[in-house]
């Protein structure tokens, strides 16, 4: 019986020991993420020294060599974004040009309603500026009222 007490102690005692060193590991191994340490290395260029003794022709030429240079990305810059840029460019012209229609047809529709009305109601005639009221129509003078006159 007391060796099934020692073994069952020495058991105990090995399995606190064996909790205890997993607790250690995972510590540890939650130090250690904490612990990277990540490291770019650039190389730096070495430095153009410009030479103060260049006559002009060599610097006009220089000068225009790096402007050509500079066009020439941008345009392949350009191209690029212009390429990107075309499906979307696409879609807006395509439904642009039905606005474009749309808006047409209405106002073709507007000026034949506007002919119609004009055709159909008769000429007023108005007295004033804007907002004033229309005369009435002008009376034709009597035959006797034209005789006394004379």
């Amino acid at each position: 019986m007391e060796d099934i007490i020692s073994l069952e102690t020495e058991l105990s005692r090995l399995t606190y020991e064996i909790e205890g060193l997993t607790t250690q590991l995972k510590r540890w191994d939650d130090l250690v993420d904490f612990a990277t340490v990540s490291i770019d290395l650039n190389e730096i260029p070495p430095a153009v020294a410009i030479a103060s003794n260049d006559d002009f022709g060599t610097r006009v030429n220089e000068g225009l060599k790096e402007t050509l240079s500079a066009i020439a990305v941008f345009g392949e810059n350009l191209l690029v974004f212009i390429i990107i840029i075309s499906p979307v460019l696409g879609v807006l012209l395509v439904i642009g040009v039905i606005v474009f229609f749309i808006v047409r047809r209405s106002r073709k529709k507007l000026r034949e309603k506007m002919a119609n009305m004009k055709q159909q109601a008769p000429p007023q005639q108005y007295a004033g500026g804007y907002g004033s009221a229309p005369l009435p129509p002008m009376e034709q003078p009597r035959q006797d009222d034209q005789k006394k006159s004379e």
